[in-house]
């Protein structure tokens, strides 16, 4: 007998169900299945081989280029200082060969209490939340923003969803500069394109954060600029590299929403 209904195939069925499952698994579970994801894509695209690991041998590397940040002082400001520094010693260890890649997470790992992070201030999901390792964004962010003006190649970037200091609060970073980063969800990878080694080094002193990207070799510093148009509801921002007067090249754009 034949059935009036379409037939629906068991893949189908599954792959519509495989969300609805992932949504009552913990949330450990959930983040070692992505970490698995990614790891995996990471092997298959040979990326894993190119991923610069921390080491304690640092080279001498007399040329910088370098972009510094105001720490703004609010009720979390110790915690971030803290939590700065903590990340910047593995930054800091971390030597970049030509072609290969830094990456936040696998240069600075899970960012738990165990591993001597406090909380501080988190954007999840567009709301403001407090976990170990909060702030680390601003370092993440001064660290594209460097990327940018040394010229590395940005491999993984994301914007942060929500403008949070469109409502009056201090900016210490030109919209746009900012990459938010969420341990095995989100990263900030970039390569360096040059025939020479070059290395992150971040410092904090007081309420004002510095990185700098030594080289081997000097490095001519980019021109770049962010271009800001406000639409209802939200910003669009187009980060450009001058080229002169009139040129210039389009990096990348990113958008973010307002704040009610």
């Amino acid at each position: 007998m034949s059935s009036t209904f379409p037939e629906i195939s068991k893949l189908s069925i599954a792959g519509a169900m495989r969300p609805q499952l992932r949504s009552f698994l913990p949330r450990p579970v959930k983040l070692a299945y992505r970490i698995f994801k990614n790891n995996l894509l990471d092997f298959r695209t040979g990326t894993f081989y190119k991923i610069a690991k921390p080491s304690h041998s640092v080279a001498n590397m007399p040329y910088s280029v370098e972009v510094s940040q105001p720490i703004v002082a609010n009720a979390w400001l110790a915690n971030k200082q803290h939590n700065f520094r903590v990340a910047a010693r593995q930054v800091n260890a971390v030597t970049l060969q030509p072609r290969q890649v830094f990456s936040f997470w696998k240069t600075i790992g899970n960012p738990t209490e165990g591993k001597g992070f406090k909380k501080g201030r988190n954007l999840v999901n567009g709301q403001v939340s407090e976990t170990f390792g909060g702030g680390l964004c601003q370092l993440s962010g001064i660290i594209y923003h460097t990327s940018l003006v040394a010229g590395l190649a940005i491999v993984e970037r994301h914007n942060h969803s929500v403008d949070l200091y469109a409502n009056g609060e201090p900016r210490f970073t030109p919209l746009g500069a900012d990459a938010t980063v969420a341990f095995g969800y989100k990263d900030l990878r970039v390569e360096n394109p040059f025939d020479f080694a070059v290395r992150f080094e971040v410092e904090v002193f007081g309420e004002t954060l510095v990185c700098r990207l030594r080289s081997e070799k000097s490095i001519v510093a980019n021109d770049i600029e962010f271009q800001a148009v406000v639409k209802p509801g939200s910003v669009a921002v187009s980060t450009v590299l001058r080229l002169g007067e009139e040129a210039h090249e389009l990096i990348c754009q990113s958008s973010y929403l307002l704040p009610n």
